[in-house]
């Protein structure tokens, strides 16, 4: 082999060894690369754990501050210092929920949560909390056709529709705020929302007028406007609810105490517990049931109770009926017992043949498996109690508290419940005329539910909350005042009483 034969090779084994050094060396880069790589993608997987931890915890956390609130109240009134709820998740980490009430039942929820690792999130929702008492709620449509708000018609106070709301005329919904759940606002003639001076918060899911400013009181004026919609669905009054009423009202007919069970005033109604000792005990008697009662003064109708829950058809003749405010007094009150304290019982009603005067006491529950009718009134009530009729209930007469009238339920807590499974309607023509104030005394004053329909047939005033899937309104001249102080004290029975009603938008990270 020639000298240039070996200086050619040893040239092409140094190349090959340049190119397998670089080859090794690209190698390594990879190797190390892909090292970090991994790495990288094992630190940020943990850290997307380590975050996804927090948010759960503050999840978690969430949802427990709902929970107590809703089992306990105790939120703060709007203005003062928020709610703090902390926490912890077993094995995750610690929270910390505030909760801010602010106006018309809603609140803002902050929670704030730390996962084990040390890792933070923060998740904030908005929500309404609600006792459904302080709303009147039409779970379905207000339209001219099925009842929308006509002529000079008002409603006053927080209202909940689940279904398009018509008014017409000079018809108006002020203060607020107005909830229309899966339906559209229309206004036609003088009609408005709110007002110029009193705007009013509009949460509407479809189309509603658009603000009409400050020039005109006509069409809507709103203070806030949100397409976001808490749904309400009103409990059942089914068999179940009304054997449970039907044994509340027995046993409270013989437990010798004025009120619902919980009572302590000591008020005479049997002796060793057996109801026929009710109309001869002394003291009060002697005394005589309502007409069509059981064995059970507080209950209407047979001893055995009910069978099916009434759903019409409507009006109905229901029997056995009970009737107040003829001239057939039944029960017993202004007596004195064994304290020397002036008591009545829990169900009772007076006629006064003097002065023609009509009072209804109650207290507790009353159970009527029948209609219900008030007529020839007006019967004005004392006591706090509600009245279950599985049937109808008309009122053909003014009902509000006796002295000082509308005054009584504002301070001493004295309030009506009436309650059905079918409809209420009220068909009263006020003498003054009914002018939209709170000066005259209301056509109706108490607490409603008619799971049906509340039906306003002429002009009339009705100051409180109605609940029904139908809020019908066929006069002209109806004035609906929301009561803002009725759940303080609001009789035992009413479906719905005592509960929290929690709804929760949307969550989303500040």
């Amino acid at each position: 082999m020639n000298e240039h034969v070996r200086d050619t090779l040893r040239d092409d084994r140094g190349v090959a060894m340049v190119i397998v050094m670089g080859v090794i060396s690209f190698m390594t880069v990879l190797a190390v690369m892909a090292f970090w790589l991994g790495g990288q993608a094992l630190t940020e997987a943990g850290n997307t754990q380590t975050k996804s931890d927090a948010y759960q915890v503050a999840s978690a956390g969430l949802d427990a501050a709902l929970s107590k609130i809703q089992t306990m109240g105790g939120l703060p009134a709007v203005g003062q210092p928020p709610m703090v709820v902390t926490g912890a998740v077993t094995g995750g980490g610690s929270y910390v929920v505030t909760l801010t009430p602010k106006p018309f039942s809603e609140v803002e929820a902050v929670s704030r949560g730390l996962s084990r690792r040390g890792a933070a999130e923060i998740i904030q929702t908005k929500f309404f909390y609600m006792n459904l008492w302080e709303f009147s709620v039409g779970s379905g449509s207000m339209t001219a056709g099925g009842g929308g708000v006509q002529g000079t018609g008002n409603v006053y106070g927080p209202l909940y529709v689940a279904g398009s709301i018509q008014l017409g005329g000079g018809a108006n919904i002020e203060k607020g705020p107005l909830f229309v759940k899966n339906g559209d606002i229309s206004l036609a003639g003088d009609s408005h929302l709110g007002t110029p001076a009193e705007k009013i918060r509009l949460f509407c899911e479809k189309s509603y007028p658009p603000d009409a400013g400050d020039a005109t009181p006509k069409g809507g004026h709103y203070s806030y406007v949100s397409s976001s919609v808490p749904r309400i669905t009103l409990p059942p009054l089914d068999l179940v609810y009304l054997t449970t009423m039907y044994e509340k009202a027995k046993r409270q007919s013989t437990d010798n105490k004025m009120g619902p069970d919980l009572a302590t005033t000591e008020n005479k109604e049997a002796t060793g517990g057996d109801p026929a000792t009710y109309a001869a005990l002394t003291p009060p008697g002697p005394r005589v049931k309502a007409p069509n009662a059981s064995a059970y003064y507080k209950v209407i109708g047979t001893t055995t109770g009910p069978t099916t829950a009434w759903a019409g058809p409507w009006p109905s003749a229901r029997t056995p009926a009970l009737v107040i405010g003829g001239t057939d007094s039944f029960g017993k009150a202004g007596y004195t017992n064994q304290f020397n304290t002036t008591v009545h019982d829990d169900f009772a009603y007076v006629y006064n043949v003097v002065d023609g005067s009509k009072t209804l006491y109650v207290e507790g529950t009353v159970f009527v498996d029948g209609d219900v009718k008030f007529e020839g009134g007006p019967v004005k009530y004392v006591g706090n109690g509600t009245i279950v009729a599985n049937g109808d209930i008309f009122i053909t007469c003014p009902v509000y508290p006796l002295n000082p009238g509308w005054a009584a339920m504002q301070s001493n807590g004295e309030a009506l419940g009436l309650v059905t499974p079918g409809k209420i309607s009220i068909q009263i023509s006020p003498a003054n005329g009914n002018p939209k104030d709170l000066t005259p005394t209301p056509e109706f004053a108490g607490a409603l539910y008619g799971q049906e329909q509340v039906g306003f047939l002429t002009n009339q005033q009705v100051r409180g909350s109605v609940l029904t899937k139908e809020l019908y309104f066929a006069a002209n001249n109806v004035h609906l005042f929301m009561n803002e102080n009725l759940p303080k004290y609001l009789p035992e029975s009413l479906p719905g009483r005592g509960m929290a009603y929690i709804m929760k938008g949307n969550i989303a990270r500040p």
